[in-house]
């Protein structure tokens, strides 16, 4: 019986075709994988719950907002200073663009503009320059404060 199965033109005919189905479908789906890296080796991976893409932008606005936080918590905490809102200005290398940003993918702090509600005062503006200036390691002229509206 195989003897018969090995000699028959339309069996052997049907192997081929089905062995071909196969093979092709194996290098479709090789095909499929090398599509859906992304060029740095890393699988892309649908997004079914509808988070936010996390970005490099994503990653350094949210590194940024962290800093101006924790220099907002450290600011009202001084005498007089109230509440007080921050926004860090770096200049990347090479740019002439400006953006709020505080890490060492965008380079470092090159300004501070800072809003607090008791920065009518002399002596609270001093303050709030002196800390800052010793925060980020800038000169005074580099740091803008306002009185917030009441």
């Amino acid at each position: 019986m195989k003897e018969k199965l090995k000699n028959d033109r339309f069996t052997k005919d049907l192997f081929y075709k089905l062995l071909t189905i196969v093979l092709l479908a194996a290098m479709g789906l090789l095909f499929f994988d090398v599509l859906t890296e992304s060029r740095d080796g890393r699988k892309q991976v649908a997004d079914l719950d509808g988070g936010e893409e996390v970005t490099a932008e994503t990653a350094v606005e949210s590194a940024a907002a962290k800093e101006e936080q924790r220099l907002e918590n450290i600011l009202s905490q001084i005498k007089g200073v109230g509440e007080v809102q921050v926004m860090l200005v770096c200049r990347e290398e090479n740019s002439s663009a400006v953006f709020a940003s505080a890490t060492a993918e965008t380079g470092p702090v090159t300004g501070v503009i800072v809003v607090a509600e008791g920065a009518g005062s002399a002596a609270v503006r001093s303050n709030i320059i002196d800390a800052v200036k010793a925060a980020y390691d800038l000169p005074a002229d580099s740091v803008t404060v306002f009185e917030s509206r009441e």
